[in-house]
This record gives structure tokens, C-alpha cells and sequence, in this order.
């Protein structure tokens, strides 16, 4: 895959956690009358800045995947805590359950999605598309 292409998807799933955490925190207050912190809404920032290259939002794409690799055992922890049976909610309603097994695989696999969106902002390649941005226009970063 190339660098480009790679970096598009990165980009695009920023976007996307962005856009879900944001309708997540406006659920939880208009349907639940509470307030929900989530910083995967700097998602909405952080892929678009992406998009444009910009070293800033690559440094701060890496430091909000280095946050969730570090909350990973702790989620992990969590729902190993809970139950056997988990209750899934969306905007506060119940839509379901799911198995623990079911769910510590989906949390494997979102990991290993973070992962992948790592590497790609690691890759020296992908880096240099960053840095030559930088070099161009100082003033940007």
C-alpha cells in the first residue's frame, strides 16, 4: 500500500472515531442529560490535519494512540471485571449483549487498528511527507 494511500485511511479513520465520539457526546447529554468526555473527538481536528500534512496533528495523532495503547489493560481489566455478559448501550439504550470472549476480541481488534494507524505515522516514508511540510511552511507547525 502506498504511503499516500495509507495515510488517507489513518486520516479517514480519525475522522470516523471523531465523528462517532462527537454523536456519542451529544447523545449522552440530550438523550441522558450527562455529560460524556471523549477525546476521540479531536479525531475531528486531527484528520483533516492529517490529510493536509501537517506535523502537528501527526505528533498529536501518535500521543492519543500512545493514550489508548496505555488504557488498553486497563479496559481490558474492565471488562474482564464485569461479567460473562456484557450489556451493550447505544445513546443509553440497551440494543444488546455480548460475550466476554466477543467482546475483549473486538477490543484485540481495535487494537491492533491502533496499531496499524501507528506504524503508518511511524513509517520513514510517511514521516517525510510530514517533515517536508514543515521545511515549506514553518510556519505551520
Amino acid at each position: 500500500m502506498s504511503r499516500r494511500s495509507a495515510l488517507r485511511i489513518v486520516a479517514w479513520l480519525f475522522i470516523g472515531s471523531g465523528v462517532w465520539a462527537a454523536a456519542s457526546i451529544a447523545g449522552a447529554l440530550l438523550i441522558e442529560h450527562r455529560i460524556n468526555l471523549d477525546l476521540d473527538v479531536l479525531g475531528l481536528w486531527i484528520g483533516p490535519g492529517l490529510l493536509r500534512n501537517e506535523a502537528r496533528y501527526r505528533t498529536w495523532a501518535l500521543r492519543l494512540l500512545v493514550c489508548g495503547f496505555c488504557l488498553l489493560p486497563v479496559a481490558a481489566g474492565l471488562l474482564i471485571l464485569q461479567s460473562r455478559w456484557l450489556d451493550v448501550r447505544l445513546f443509553g439504550r440497551p440494543v444488546g449483549t455480548l460475550s466476554l470472549p466477543v467482546a475483549l476480541t473486538a477490543l484485540a481488534g481495535l487494537a491492533a487498528v491502533a496499531a496499524w494507524q501507528y506504524w503508518v505515522l511511524r513509517r520513514p516514508d510517511v514521516s517525510a511527507l510530514f517533515e517536508r511540510s514543515s521545511i515549506n511552511d514553518p510556519g505551520r507547525v
